[in-house]
């Protein structure tokens, strides 16, 4: 069973519509790590895990926004991940569509979708 993959290999991972557990930085503060709730998918063997998560190397020009309506609670769904490699990082790009409204991006060095 594979437990991580790496940069362009995510374009084969599902990510919309799963949920945000926890935000976290790692590493001195550089890395960025999302915690999810991930509902997996068909075609991505996985056995039971502790944690499924999204980190990012060396993370710089974030920016995080999301509001909750009012009587709005619960984790951020994300409608839509999105990321693009340039000539020296990856812009990336979480969307959230539904409740709350918002977004999160960012760009890295490397990305990673990993299995704990």
């Amino acid at each position: 069973m594979k437990t991580k993959y790496s940069n362009e290999e995510i374009h084969q991972i599902i990510i919309d519509e799963s949920f945000i557990q926890t935000i976290k930085w790692t590493n001195n503060a550089s890395d960025l790590q999302i915690i999810l709730d991930w509902c997996g998918q068909p075609d991505i063997a996985f056995s039971v895990v502790n944690a499924v998560f999204l980190h990012f190397e060396f993370v710089w020009d974030v920016k995080m926004e999301w509001q909750y309506g009012e009587q709005q609670v619960g984790m951020p769904e994300i409608s839509h991940f999105y990321f693009e490699k340039t000539d020296n990082f990856y812009f990336i790009s979480l969307i959230f569509d539904f409740h709350p409204k918002g977004f999160i991006q960012l760009k890295c060095n490397n990305l990673h979708f990993c299995f704990q």
